[in-house]
This record gives C-alpha cells, sequence and structure tokens, in this order.
C-alpha cells in the first residue's frame, strides 16, 4: 500500500494504478462499426476492465443504458464519450455533459470548447489528412485539445508510420499523447491503451487526468 494512503472508515484499498483504459471505441451505435455492446461488455470483463469507454461518431447516448445495464453490480466503470468530425479533423470527447456535441456540424465548437469539464483528445490526426495540412492547423487547434492521440489502433495494424508524427507534434504542442485501439470489432478491442497515473473512479477523474497529462502511452 502507498505509505501516503490514509484508509477510510470503511477499509476500501486504493485502486491499482495505472488504470489501462482504451480511449477509442466504436460499438454498433457508430454504423461503420459491427461491434455489438454486450460483446465489448463481455470482452471487457473477461478482461477485468475497471474501466470502459465509447467514442461513436456524434453519438453518447446510443447503447449507454444498454451498457450500463450489462455491467451493473459489476467492478467495471463505463464513461460515454463521442467522436466529433468536423473540418479540422477528427475529435473525441469525454465528460458527463457532452450531448450538445452530438449533432454533426462541419465546424469545430470553437465557441463552447475549451471547458474545465471536458477533455478534447485530437484523434489519428495523421491519418486522412496530409502533414502540410496538419502543420497548417496545428496552432488553430492547439488551444482546444488537451491531448493527440498518439497511437492510434487502425495505424498500428495498417500503417503505422503515421503514429510517429501524432506522438512528435504532441510534445511540439506540449500535450499529452493517448492511445486507442479505435475499434470497429471485437478482433481489435483493447490492441492498445492509455494508462491513466492516478486512481479513475468518477468520470471527472478520467477528465482530470487527461487534462492535466496524468497518462502516459505504452512504448
Amino acid at each position: 500500500m502507498n505509505a501516503n494512503y490514509t484508509p477510510s472508515d470503511s477499509n476500501i484499498f486504493p485502486p491499482s494504478v495505472p488504470v489501462r483504459i482504451d480511449l477509442h471505441v466504436h460499438t454498433e451505435a457508430s454504423s461503420c462499426s459491427w461491434f455489438p455492446a454486450h460483446v465489448m461488455v463481455e470482452q471487457a470483463l473477461q478482461m477485468k476492465l475497471p474501466v470502459i469507454v465509447t467514442t461513436n461518431h456524434h453519438d453518447c447516448v446510443g447503447d449507454t443504458d444498454e451498457i450500463k445495464k450489462l455491467i451493473k453490480n459489476t467492478n467495471t466503470k463505463y464513461f460515454p464519450g463521442l467522436e466529433l468530425t468536423c473540418q479540422w479533423g477528427d475529435f473525441l470527447i469525454f465528460g458527463e455533459d457532452i450531448e450538445e456535441f452530438m449533432p454533426r456540424t462541419d465546424r469545430f465548437p470553437v465557441r463552447r470548447l475549451p471547458r474545465e469539464d471536458v477533455a478534447v483528445i485530437w484523434a489519428h490526426p495523421f491519418r486522412f489528412m496530409r502533414a502540410y495540412e496538419v502543420e497548417r492547423i496545428k496552432k488553430d487547434v492547439a488551444p482546444y485539445i488537451d491531448a493527440v492521440e498518439g497511437i492510434n489502433g487502425i495505424l498500428l495494424r495498417d500503417n503505422p508510420r503515421l503514429n510517429l508524427p501524432a506522438r512528435k507534434m504532441a510534445t511540439e504542442l506540449n500535450k499529452p499523447a493517448t492511445a486507442g485501439s479505435d475499434s470497429h470489432s471485437f478482433h481489435s478491442f483493447f490492441s492498445t491503451y492509455t494508462e491513466f497515473l492516478t486512481p479513475i473512479q468518477t468520470y471527472r477523474d478520467l477528465v482530470n487526468a487527461i487534462k492535466q497529462g496524468k497518462i502516459r502511452i505504452p512504448d
């Protein structure tokens, strides 16, 4: 036990860290995915994952009730995020109140972000844009993001070299790097993950850890 930890009256031990979380997951609430929510939960419970998230395209409610019901009475927590697509690319949005970001739009919501209670990750910036296009917009994007996806699971499988400039850009922008499988099926779920260096008990814990850079990615 951590010597600095003081147990509560209930004698609950502190949750182990780091906490490994796959931060980029699509279930069938995304039209491009063939990953049923119940299969994702079944995998997560078999793996004894402490936290699962979903990042469906412009959707943080599609199968939320189903997943919450499936993990009831388990030790796994669930935090629904979403993936927003706009003129600057794709962004993972996390927060307890993010339904306002669900409507599809061509423009990044600059008037609604940044927000203290919302964490924003620039997803796979080099997957669909050329290097010169990312270079042109990165200074505009930087004030609105808290992290850059440095390891994307699809790129890890198909074109891993495109993860390298993302990690380099994270360093240049002084942002932490995250990792997520970008899974659309059970085959790739948890193929990579982000390590959270502080306990994740609540959704706010997850948001704060991203915003404060208390995370790391696998070597």
